[in-house]
């Protein structure tokens, strides 16, 4: 295969205008399968905005108002379909454990934040 014919390949390829959808350099073929990926240009924008203002501004009020506690089925439904599941069968979720910890020993990064004992 010349140059020639892979530019050839390159201009007729109905993928490349995806490339335009993420953060890279001009001069790079990022083909790197085991990261998360180039950074979709999309992505800082609506992080932003879920942390300033959904998180920042909104507070708890998020849960509800911006679909929060919705999103364990909306996530499920998109996915059930990939298991052989129905889109109700499925549930996407995290737990914390509740766990009371003696402020003496909370890490240092939470130092500033535990209450001091006189």
């Amino acid at each position: 295969m010349t140059l020639d014919d892979a530019q050839a390949l390159d201009a007729a390829d109905h993928l490349a205008a995806c490339r335009g959808h993420f953060q890279l350099p001009p001069d790079i073929v990022y083909l790197d399968g085991n990261s998360l990926g180039a950074l979709p240009v999309a992505t800082a924008g609506r992080v932003a905005e879920l942390i300033e203002r959904q998180w920042g501004k909104d507070l708890i009020a998020s849960w509800n108002k911006h679909g929060w506690i919705e999103a364990p089925q909306r996530i499920a439904a998109k996915l059930a379909p990939l298991i052989g599941a129905k889109p109700n069968e499925l549930l996407i979720a995290d737990s914390k454990p509740a766990i009371s910890r003696p402020t003496s020993i909370l890490p240092r990064a939470w130092s500033g934040c535990a209450p001091t004992s006189a």
